[in-house]
């Protein structure tokens, strides 16, 4: 019985010696560490986050796009009402090039009239201050915080007036541990 136990024994910590190996190697790619957070140059205390695979993994981290959906003829009212003449600020960090925040016309940030932009309410993040943010995805597995303006929500939908142009692709699973990452949260 001895015997068993100790050829058991040997199983177990060859086992563990090859998960140890194969989760060193997941994490290799951008030092052995799940993430590594690189500040960005310009206004803000903002930061690049680039996940390694197994960080991704790690963190269960799910994705969605930056899209748009019909507006109901009340929205539609209301965003007249509110001097919505037909442009909305969209900050320049989220299009190619520039600095600060520019104006680009709805129908070309939205999609056409009559619809709105829209992001997973999973997506959206408030900060201490109540300012709304997003991690949008610069490349593989990179992310970078970018502020958005909610309008309103539409089931798990929040309507922006402002944030990342149609197609850009956000954090939504996961989107808590890269603000803990940017932060320093130890764990994260």
């Amino acid at each position: 019985m001895s015997r068993r136990i100790r050829w058991f024994a040997v199983l177990l910590l060859v086992c563990g010696v090859s998960a140890g190996c194969a989760r060193s190697a997941a994490t290799e790619e951008i030092g052995g560490d799940p993430a590594v957070v690189t500040p960005v140059k310009g206004p803000g205390n903002l930061h690049r986050i680039q996940l390694s695979a197994d960080g991704a993994k790690r963190i269960g981290l799910q994705t969605d796009t930056v899209r748009t959906v019909p507006a109901t003829a009340q929205e539609l009212a209301a965003n007249a009402q509110n001097g919505g003449a037909g442009t909305q600020r969209v900050p320049a960090s989220a299009q190619k090039g520039g600095a600060g925040t520019q104006k680009v016309p709805a129908s070309a940030q939205k999609g056409g009239a009559g619809t709105q932009l829209v992001v997973a309410n999973a997506a959206v993040l408030y900060d201490q201050d109540g300012a709304t943010w997003v991690y949008a995805e610069t490349g593989p597995l990179t992310f970078r915080r970018v502020r958005v303006t909610i309008s309103g929500t539409n089931g798990d939908l929040a309507i922006l007036s402002s944030g990342p142009a149609v197609g850009t692709t956000v954090a939504t699973v996961g989107a808590a541990e890269l603000r803990g990452s940017e932060d320093g949260v130890p764990g994260e």
